[in-house]
């Protein structure tokens, strides 16, 4: 008697469970999980109750938990066959996969398509090139980056100008500047502390009383020195415009700091050299702003392969300024014309149009 207890327990536990997968199951396979529930039914003490009663007679629970075992396992098979979850198929692909590379003793792999060997040495090259092109743009320059409307030149004027501007057309001036980012110039006429412990620096306004007010960022990393007065400086800043409870009427700039764009230059430029490696390793499509863009950068990239090999623009932790010092006297279009010939692979390499082949070395 005790070991039929026990197992009619076991039965009841396990009709409960598979009731419950029946119904995660019938998302699947309505199939699958109806299937599930009869085996549950099959598993359960009160219906073999029920069957007695209608049969008048007894049938050992051994039967019914036997017929339920394969029912369930049939219908569990449906329920996955039916739609397995695609995060659960790319696993099973994968794993899948490289157990079938185990047994192919690495043919696979070994047929896997490979591109032209990048080299390092040019991409440094290449980030180079990038960091100067960024200076030389935001400075308003000859620039490629901003002839590919990758970067733009960054407006300079004096701060009485914009004061001025303001004071002629105060909405056309607020829809042109206000959250822009501008190099303003002018001599300090005072420089003070406001109620928020900000630094103030007053530079010349439209008038004796409306200076224009120029807060300095609160990382003292950005500025180069004391800002003394009367002094003539130049401040990049983000335009605020006026204030609507300032009665004066004050032209307002916030986070102002020195002019130099040497840390921006350097991570744009090694952001750009990052997404360039990743392309020459994986080859096919780029995530540049168009073809063209993509070609000139490789246009530079293979420049930087003829370099020879001790070059400072080719080492990795060279300044930019012993960079460019080292290419003087030498000729980059010269050098990408020798390069010229790695051209038709690379292109294939990174499906790129033929309009690659056109693009020279500035």
């Amino acid at each position: 008697m005790r070991v039929e207890s026990v197992f009619r327990f076991f039965c009841w536990v396990s009709s409960c469970l598979l009731a419950v997968l029946s119904v995660g199951a019938i998302n699947s396979s309505v199939a699958g999980g109806a299937t599930i529930f009869i085996a549950a039914v099959l598993l359960c003490p009160d219906f073999w109750r029920i069957v007695k009663r209608l049969l008048g007679k007894s049938i050992d629970g051994i039967v019914f938990a036997t017929l339920a075992f394969p029912l369930f396992m049939f219908g569990a098979y449906i329920s996955i066959s039916s739609e397995v979850p695609d995060a659960l198929s790319k696993d099973i692909a994968k794993v899948s996969g490289y157990i079938q590379s185990l047994f192919d003793g690495g043919k696979e792999t070994a047929n896997k398509p490979t591109g032209p060997e990048v080299d390092p040495g040019a991409l440094s090259f290449f980030r180079n090139v990038m960091e100067q092109d960024y200076l030389v743009g935001l400075a308003g320059g000859k620039s490629a980056l901003v002839e590919l409307a990758m970067v733009s030149p960054v407006e300079r004027l004096p701060s009485s100008r914009l004061a001025n501007i303001y004071k002629d057309d105060e909405l056309a001036a607020e829809e042109h500047y206000k959250g822009k980012k501008i190099i303003v110039s002018g001599e300090i006429v005072g420089v003070r502390v406001n109620f928020t412990d900000d630094v103030i620096v007053e530079l010349p306004g439209s008038g004796e009383f409306s200076n224009v007010q120029a807060e300095l960022h609160r990382d003292v990393g950005r500025y180069s020195g004391p800002l003394i007065e009367g002094e003539y400086v130049g401040l990049y800043c983000s335009v605020r415009g006026r204030v609507l409870d300032d009665s004066a009427g004050l032209i307002y700039l916030e986070d102002c700091e020195s002019v130099d764009f040497s840390r921006d230059a350097r991570d744009y430029a090694s952001n750009l050299a990052e997404k360039m490696s990743a392309w020459l390793h994986a080859g096919g499509a780029h995530e540049f702003p168009s073809d063209f863009a993509a070609s000139y950068f490789l246009a530079t990239y293979l420049t930087g392969t003829r370099l020879p090999a001790d070059n400072p623009c080719r080492i990795g932790a060279t300044e930019l300024e012993a960079c460019i010092g080292s290419l003087e006297g030498f000729n980059t279009r010269g050098l990408f014309e020798m390069a010229r010939e790695d051209l038709d692979r690379w292109r294939k390499w990174l499906a790129l149009p033929p309009l690659v082949s056109h693009v020279s070395s500035r």
